[in-house]
């Protein structure tokens, strides 16, 4: 997932992008991936896996490489 952001044409966009900054550290997201049935015979749909994220911080990255 990436978000991209233009709120330098804008001091309200500014303003509430630093908002929600604030708010990422108190953030709980959770996401489930599921392979979706359109036909009878491919349901119940198969859940193929689930994650959570805490407490984003938007200054570090979310994953490092080695």
């Amino acid at each position: 997932m990436e978000v991209d952001v233009d709120v330098g044409s804008s001091t309200m966009a500014w303003g509430i992008f630093n908002v929600l900054l604030v708010c990422l550290n108190n953030l709980v997201l959770e996401m489930a991936f599921i392979i979706q049935g359109n036909a009878e015979e491919e349901l119940p749909e198969a859940l193929i896996g689930t994650c959570r994220l805490n407490h984003l911080d938007p200054s570090k990255p979310l994953l490092e490489l080695p």
